[in-house]
């Protein structure tokens, strides 16, 4: 025989188990019903139910047990029996379906005569009531409805209200078209569809009854709706009964109630009594029903009374009102039969060795499994192998325990121990099968059902030792080194979850088997660490943490400081519904407006005195919807209704409800846990409370909700909103349809912009950004031509969208499209003369009945002023600027930052521009409509700038220059203005330079500023003339020869002392001076011999350096007329060399002692030195005397 390689080979699983039972859909499924596995047990239950509809007796019954135990499987037979179509077909699955009740029961010959005895009567109805429906008077209405149609019997339908309006309103459609059309509208004003209208009334819903009742008085000059038909579940279920048994060949209608506990876990308590009241109605018209029977089943996971604590009084005490109209079947299978499940759900292939078989089953293994006390106790040693040890297998045997109680303590529907073993998904035995490799255990232990069934666990929060122990585990794993701790772990949970100590106690020895791991360390370590610890008194291991009840704990403490609890803040946190829509309004107008969402108290409500409180707070938006609420009855809907008068605020709708919220403990315990997630030290303490802090703030959260539904969505309340001077009141609309009608009747002449990239208040990508630079760009250079948009790029769609599409380019844009470039127009032509902020314009653009986006703004700025032969003049604040691309795009994000100020064209202006322009060089080609003023104002700062320092330093009238006192006043304020950095272009030429001229011509302050610029441009030369003279009148004063040859005359006059000697202070950088003059320019020697006496250039004089100038020579010429040819003594040292232009140089000098200029001597010194390896002695010497060269010149 072949080897098996992995689980796959040896194991699959029976398909028929993958899927729960589903009434509804599976009714006379033929494969389902084949696939059913008979035990003693659930025959036993078959047979009575068999006997009920045989003898007409215990018609209202509850099937009650555990998930995965097959109930409604059960119910599914027995519905075969009574209700399939009695033929040849048919006749032989209920063969098949005998043949193996005979096979599980060979001695039970009752079974097999009543399905015969029910056969042969007359078929019932099946009627499958859902459980999702909160009303069960619209639940059993559908339910039969659904039925009928099943069976085509819908002709003995009677009429209900329901079908009389949906004929009516059939009638309307095709007689009476103008009665039609005033439906619809009427509907539309309530902001509902006439098709939503029309599927409720055929779901039963009693909304949209009672919306038809209120509307049909309009529609038929004043006529209530009554008909002639049934609106009560029973009359109509028995008149149905009846025809069925008498008209139809059946035997009466079979009531199936399946998922009933989820009915009861969800029921509120406004329609609870109703509810019950029906039920406990239907039970006694089956009870009583003799020839046309009417029986009953629902199908419960626990009797009602199991429930305790988790349902309230009322509604435990309301069930009590038809329990003793109830027969109670508990369906109880045994353990034997149970295991016989499980073994049946897993096909073994004997045809394949399973190379672990002898680790796993041998006899040794199984000997140690049957000491387990469960198992011994419950099945003999054969039993035991063939069932549990073989028949479950790959489960182990403590696995397959586990399993049976973990699936009979928290198993549901969509998870239960037949799913786990064969429906392939994350964590099911199916899925560990398909997916298994050698190198992988070939058993499976108790942590893969931990993993299958945490969710559960952790949903399962009114189990309290459930979900704490998942809770200790789930902090436990977090804290495990590896896979062996973790697999002990999750081992030790399913122990203590299934908490049935008795069987299986979590001793070590059961945790090991559990988790197939026999290393002993592995829970030494674990206890060690103080993980888990043992218990003194039963020896077994329990988890070191009680997550749950510590935080619960923790919130009690903590509840006494918020007694004062915020429902707006916790409704809000909860409903997560910051905003709403008006989805027809935005998908008309393509755009997105939308409603700020709050809640509020009604006495808040009623306390404000000024809406614009309300918007400060919650930011941009376009409207506000308020939730008003309370916790007590308010019916006096006058006073918020006077309150929305009061206010006049269009675009604020209150909705009220007249249902108290009742969750004030739940929302003390919401904002609690938020203040407990918020304490960053009390986490970090206690660390293994952030698995349940997320669970029980769900749990909370549900509860508000459904508060939040109870009264907002429910039918139970109404919107008020200020139009048109007077409030209007709609019940029971839709939130976004009421924003909806607001926002048409607001937002009415928002031009359409069909371009989501822009049409919104902030652009935010930098796509987006760079393509709207581009096309204000070629908006105002005008170069915005076909060739421009009609490319593929996002710059050209965007133009089209706004400039083409709105056909704003051929001048036959829409209405309101139109009437924004006008308001845009319009405060152009008011910043004519007058100075005004762009926030001005920007709240125009943003007030209703526009209110378009400010991502729209610059676009359509940029197209009207680009139509403007005016200068417009931008300010930044107090600073005129460029208007730029960049300033356009960006401003109406700042509008209160920028303004607008706009000159009347004329020609002098121009005129006064142009010669500027010429007279301060400006570039031709540099020269454009929009940038001539700043271009002209630059350039005149740049010449201004250009100025020699001496001639921008003029700050009084000096040597004759400028007589006229009041001329240079003027002088000087123009020097402030050009030196302002900051300066405004605009205010700098027509403003502040005509006030200084005193003209109110501006050729007469051209003229002005012309001569100025003579004035500022002579000064210089004017300068150097005035040290001509000077020079002139110290050494020659009444010669008439040039500069060079005076002083080149005076020089040769000088001793011979003074050409060679070297002297103090400047009298031998002047000598040098005049020795070295080449130049026959008297201004070139004037500048020359300015820089030696002053040591600064004549550009850099000020107006007073003359003075100085004259002083300093005047010592110099005193100073040389003392040097004599013989004043030199003996001691004087000679140096002699030859310049480097081969001129001899002989110089007599003193020599300096050792007391005076040591550190220069030093330094000397040192840097000779420096270099001795680098420079030979000749080169050190010819650099020496180059630089006394340069310093004697």
């Amino acid at each position: 025989m072949k080897k098996a390689t992995c689980l796959n080979d040896i194991i699959s699983v029976n398909a028929d188990f993958k899927n729960a039972i589903n009434l509804y859909l599976n009714l006379n499924d033929k494969d389902k019903i084949l696939s059913y596995i008979p035990t003693k047990s659930s025959i036993s239950m078959l047979n009575t139910y068999l006997e009920s509809i045989y003898y007409n007796k215990n018609n209202a019954s509850i099937l009650v047990g555990p998930y995965g135990k097959g109930k409604s499987h059960l119910l599914l037979l027995v519905m075969a029996i009574a209700s399939l179509d009695r033929n040849e077909q048919n006749e032989k699955v209920l063969e098949e379906l005998k043949n193996r009740i005979k096979i599980a029961d060979a001695e039970n010959v009752k079974t097999i005569e009543l399905i015969d005895k029910i056969w042969a009567k007359k078929k019932f109805l099946p009627v499958i009531i859902m459980s999702s429906y909160s009303d069960l008077n619209q639940a059993f209405l559908m339910a039969l409805n659904d039925a009928l149609k099943r069976e085509e019997l819908q002709d003995i339908t009677p009429d209900t209200y329901y079908s009389v309006a949906i004929k009516r309103i059939e009638t309307w459609q095709n007689e009476y078209p103008s009665t039609y059309q005033k439906l619809k509208l009427t509907l539309s004003e309530k902001s509902i569809t006439l098709q939503k209208l029309m599927i409720g009334l055929r779901q039963f819903d009693k909304n949209s009854l009672s919306l038809f009742s209120e509307i049909y008085p309009e529609l038929t000059s004043g006529s209530k709706f009554n008909p002639l038909a049934q609106l009560e579940v029973l009359p109509l279920y028995k008149s149905v009964c009846d025809k069925l048994s008498k008209e139809y060949n059946y035997s009466g209608i079979y009531i199936l109630f399946d998922e009933f506990s989820k009915f009861i876990e969800n029921q509120d308590e406004q329609v609870m009594g109703n509810n019950m009241k029906l039920l406990q109605d239907i039970c006694e018209l089956s009870s009583n029903s003799k020839e046309s029977a009417t029986f009953i089943t629902m199908v419960a996971h626990k009797s009602i009374k199991e429930y305790g604590k988790y349902l309230s009084n009322d509604i435990i005490n309301a069930f009590t009102g038809i329990e003793g109209r109830l027969v109670e079947n508990l369906f109880i299978t045994s353990s034997k039969n149970n295991y016989e499940l499980i073994k049946h759900a897993i096909i073994k292939n004997t045809d394949v060795i399973n190379p672990y078989k002898d680790i796993y089953l041998s006899d040794d293994i199984i000997d140690k499994y049957y000491k387990v006390p469960y198992f011994n106790g419950a099945f003999n040693r054969t039993d035991f192998k063939n069932i549990i040890a073989e028949g479950c297998y790959p489960l182990n045997p403590i696995s397959s325990y586990l399993l049976m109680n973990i699936s009979e303590k928290v198993a549901q529907n969509e998870r239960t121990l037949f799913t786990f073993i064969s429906k392939d998904e994350p964590h099911s035995m199916a899925r560990y099968i398909n997916e298994h490799t050698q190198d992988k255990p070939w058993i499976i232990s108790a942590d893969l059902i931990y993993d299958y069934f945490s969710g559960l666990f952790k949903k399962d929060i009114n189990n309290e030792n459930v979900h704490t122990q998942w809770l200790n585990a789930e902090y436990a794993l977090s804290r495990c080194k590896s896979e062996e701790e973790r697999s002990v772990i999750k081992a030790l949970a399913i122990i203590l979850i299934v908490n049935k100590p008795d069987e299986i106690p979590a001793t070590n020895a059961y945790i090991q088997y559990a988790a197939n791991n026999d290393n002993v360390d592995i829970i030494q370590a674990l206890q060690e660490r103080g993980i888990i610890y043992k218990k003194a008194s039963t020896n077994c291991y329990m988890f070191k943490t009680r997550a749950g009840a510590d935080l619960r704990k923790e919130i009690r403490k903590r509840n006494t400081f918020f007694e004062n609890s915020n429902p707006s803040w916790v409704f809000k946190k909860v409903s997560d519904s910051d905003y709403i829509m008006p989805m027809a309004y935005n998908n008309d107008y393509y755009m997105t407006r939308y409603f700020r969402h709050i809640f509020m108290s009604v006495d808040n409500f009623l306390n404000i005195k000024d809406i614009s409180v309300i918007y400060d707070d919650i930011g941009f938006c376009d409207g506000c919807l308020i939730s008003l609420y309370s916790d007590r009855n308010i019916k006096d809907i006058n006073l918020i209704q006077d309150k929305v008068l009061e206010l006049e605020s269009e675009n604020t709708i209150v909705e009220y409800s007249e249902v108290p919220y009742k969750c004030k403990k739940q929302i003390q315990e919401y904002e609690v846990l938020n203040n407990i997630c918020n304490d960053e030290q009390f986490i970090r303490e206690n660390e293994v409370m952030t698995k349940e802090i997320p669970v029980l703030e769900e749990d909370l959260r549900n509860v508000i909700l459904a508060n939040l539904d109870l009264m907002y969505l429910d039918g139970n309340h109404l919107y008020l909103y200020f139009m048109s001077g007077k409030v209007k009141l709609e019940k029971n609309g839709i939130r976004e349809n009421i924003v909806d009608k607001v926002c048409y009747s607001i937002y009415n002449k928002t031009p359409i912009i069909n371009n989501e990239f822009v049409n919104r208040r902030k652009i935010p990508t930098a796509q987006t950004k760079k393509a709207r630079k581009i096309i204000i760009e070629n908006i105002l250079n005008k170069t915005d031509s076909e060739d421009f948009y009609a490319g593929n790029g996002q710059e050209a769609s965007i133009y089209r969208a706004l400039f083409i599409v709105t056909k704003l380019k051929e001048n036959e844009a829409s209405t309101e499209l139109n009437e924004i470039i006008n308001i845009i127009k319009d405060y152009i032509n008011q910043c004519v003369g007058n100075r005004k902020s762009i926030a001005d314009l920007y709240k125009n653009l943003v007030k209703k009945p526009y209110s378009i986006r400010e991502g729209l703004m610059p676009f359509y700025f940029a197209y009207v002023i680009s139509q403007y032969n005016e200068d417009i003049v931008l300010y930044f604040n107090s600073m005129e600027i460029e208007i730029n691309t960049e300033i356009v795009s960006e401003m109406f994000e700042h509008p209160d930052d920028f303004s607008i100020y706009v000159s009347q064209n004329d020609r002098d202006k121009e005129d006064y521009l142009n010669n500027l322009q010429k007279l301060f060089d400006v570039p031709v080609n540099k020269i454009t409509h929009e940038n001539r003023i700043a271009l002209t104002a630059e350039y005149f700062k740049r010449w201004y700038r250009g100025l020699p320092q001496i001639s921008r330093n003029m700050t009084e009238p000096s040597y004759e220059y400028l007589k006229d006192d009041t001329d240079f006043k003027k002088i000087r304020k123009l020097k402030k203005v050009i030196q302002k950095v900051e300066s405004n272009p605009y205010e700098m030429l027509f403003d502040s330079i005509p006030n200084i001229s005193e003209s109110d011509n501006l050729n007469d302050t051209f003229y002005w500023i012309k001569e100025s610029k003579k004035l500022f441009d002579g000064y210089f030369d004017w300068m150097v003339k005035n040290i001509v003279n000077v020079i002139y009148q110290l050494i020659a004063p009444n010669s008439k020869d040039d500069l060079y040859h005076i002083l080149k005359e005076w020089y040769e006059k000088q001793s011979a002392q003074l050409k060679q000697g070297l002297f103090d202070g400047k009298v031998t950088q002047f000598v040098s001076c005049l020795r070295n003059i080449n130049s026959y320019d008297d201004h070139e020697i004037a500048e020359k011999i300015a820089k030696v006496v002053t040591d600064v250039y004549v550009e850099d004089w000020n107006d007073k350096s003359i003075y100085d100038f004259k002083e300093k020579l005047e010592v110099i010429l005193q100073d040389i007329s003392q040097i004599k040819d013989n004043s030199i003594s003996i001691g004087n040292y000679k140096l002699k060399f030859i310049g480097h232009d081969n001129t001899p140089i002989e110089l007599y000098y003193n020599p300096v002692g050792e007391e005076k200029g040591t550190i220069f001597r030093n330094i000397v010194e040192d840097t000779i030195d420096q270099f001795e390896d680098d420079l030979s002695v000749n080169d050190r010497v010819a650099i020496l005397l180059e630089m006394i060269e340069k310093m004697i010149k």
